[in-house]
């Protein structure tokens, strides 16, 4: 699996496209805003000959799903989250003036099963509540990859003070589906640089780096 990284919008949004050796492929997180940006993924996917099967949303708060309605009309492919995440995309039209963004609104989104298959790619579906009470991450053994949107960042979390938050769901989301993962594993946020499950249980500030992950083989 090949990984392009996208970054769109004023927040800064990584958009995500996993491509398939048989050349299916699928963006995480469309948060393409404007035209330009859109013209920059599409124009990638189609110059490569690539066929794009699906979007797949991580969350649903207003940055990470800018660009679903533009790319669902283009290439006619379903978008997919967590059923709750369902009121994130309803309230995109009141949130997105207050966030300064030209918000296109999509269609409700099929909701995820546990696991999501492309060409010979497997994704399992983690459930991470926390930051959204439907967010979720995504996981690819093969690759030792997980993509896991706004829950996990490098040297940060995300914030839990939006409608849906909960710091003790991302706390626990974190422990039970992040670091239980192998330390190796790379790590793609919502935001910002890559990292490792390593890195994180080492030295991220907001873990604690406390004794109940000492027997984690580094």
């Amino acid at each position: 699996m090949k990984i392009v990284r996208f970054i769109f919008n004023s927040y800064r949004v990584c958009s995500y496209l996993l491509i398939d050796d048989s050349g299916e492929c699928v963006i995480i997180d469309p948060a393409n805003e404007t035209d330009k940006e859109t013209e920059r993924i599409t124009t990638y996917i189609q110059e490569k000959g690539l066929t794009l099967k699906a979007l797949l949303n991580t969350h649903c708060h207003t940055d990470h799903i800018l660009g679903v309605k533009d790319l669902m009309e283009h290439f006619g492919v379903p978008f997919f989250a967590d059923a709750q995440e369902e009121k994130n995309v309803r309230w995109g039209e009141a949130v997105a003036p207050m966030m300064g963004f030209n918000f296109k609104k999509p269609e409700m989104p099929t909701p995820l099963s546990d696991e999501f298959v492309f060409g010979s790619t497997v994704l399992k579906v983690l459930k991470c509540p926390g930051h959204t009470s439907g967010g979720v991450s995504f996981y690819n053994l093969e690759c030792g990859v997980v993509f896991s949107g706004d829950t996990l960042f490098a040297g940060s979390v995300g914030r839990t003070d939006f409608p849906g938050g909960d710091l003790d769901d991302l706390m626990r989301s974190i422990r039970n589906q992040l670091l239980t993962l192998p330390p190796e594993t790379i790590v793609y946020p919502g935001h910002g640089p890559e990292t490792t499950i390593r890195e994180e249980i080492l030295h991220n500030p907001f873990l604690g780096n406390s004794n109940e992950y000492s027997e984690i083989s580094m």
